[in-house]
């Protein structure tokens, strides 16, 4: 079990850490969070802040989310830190259950570059610990992104372990139309492909790396089953298979969704060779409307250079960190 680490004396007798209000701090909190990681957002991250500030002008909706803090997944729990009168930091905790699990991602850990190196993000942290500790949470999540060095130390010295690195790649307009390589045959998924797909989907995706995606795997099953469960889900797929003779390579999945862009998912083994990738992903973006942009969560450092050359670039790689409670 890993020590809980409590928050940390404030910097000075003006400051205090208290827990987040929403009828109260939802609007000075998104403001802050845009200030911090101004440069790094994408267009969901900034479809979020727009939604937190039209919330902050909703007064009957945040009485409700006053009330069921714990129940979803938007920014209503956490913990802000004031000093010298105003908001200068901010956590986040989402709750969620795998596998019946109850779980916590800390999120939005934000400080003022006004106020930072005076152990605020560290103070939070610890809060949120505590917080997800006291209610019976297994486990403890966390994302940094792979370039911001001093986060990841943060969260190594209290105790958070690396678990997985993800990148999200984004689609360029414009990508490659070349053919396939010789011998590979390109077409709709078939039924029998889906043992492999599945398999290959639970390696890319684990639950505990996927619950907050899109992703639904009995959604992409084939059959009847398959089909009431993206009727449910209020999700359209269309998914592509490559073949070698009569060896399964590999499989992708289009889904619509609701945020900026729809989402591909890619099934094959770690040794698939890049050109195989390269072109089934383009034999999808082929197939697909052009007038919103693509996006797919994969694994970092897996098939780097075929994604790249379908036309594909890095938005981001964030390493996930899990502390045992």
């Amino acid at each position: 079990m890993a020590a809980v680490t409590r928050p940390i004396n404030p910097p000075s007798t003006s400051s205090h850490v208290r827990p987040f209000n929403p009828r109260r701090d939802m609007g000075t909190v998104a403001d802050l969070i845009e200030r911090c990681f101004v440069g790094s957002l994408d267009a969901d991250g900034e479809r979020y802040l727009r939604q937190m500030r039209e919330m902050a002008q909703t007064p009957g909706f945040l009485r409700l989310a006053s009330l069921g803090a714990e129940m979803g997944g938007m920014p209503f729990i956490g913990y802000v830190w004031e000093q010298d009168g105003k908001i200068v930091g901010n956590v986040s905790l989402i709750p969620h259950r795998v596998g019946g699990r109850l779980e916590y991602l800390i999120a939005n850990v934000a400080v003022d570059p006004n106020y930072r190196r005076q152990g605020i993000a560290r103070g939070l942290t610890g809060q949120a610990i505590e917080h997800a500790a006291a209610r019976g949470a297994l486990e403890l999540w966390l994302h940094a992104r792979e370039d911001n060095d001093g986060a990841v130390t943060l969260y190594q010295n209290m105790d958070f372990k690396e678990r997985a690195r993800r990148t999200t790649w984004h689609t360029h307009r414009e990508f490659p139309r070349s053919e396939p390589p010789p011998g590979i045959i390109l077409g709709s998924r078939r039924a029998q492909h889906w043992a492999n797909q599945k398999t290959w989907l639970e390696i890319s995706y684990p639950p505990e790396l996927s619950w907050h995606l899109p992703f639904k795997l009995s959604a992409l099953q084939p059959g009847l089953w398959g089909g009431i469960r993206r009727l449910f889900n209020n999700q359209f797929v269309q998914q592509w298979s490559a073949m070698r003779g009569n060896e399964l390579k590999g499989v992708v999945t289009w889904q619509s969704t609701s945020s900026h862009a729809n989402a591909l998912w890619l099934a094959a083994p770690s040794s698939c060779d890049s050109e195989l990738i390269s072109a089934l992903l383009v034999h999808a973006r082929r197939n697909v409307s052009a007038h919103r942009p693509l996006t797919l969560d994969y694994p970092a450092r897996q098939h780097e250079t075929a994604i790249q050359a379908a036309g594909f670039y890095q938005h981001q790689t964030l390493i996930w960190m899990r502390m045992e409670l």
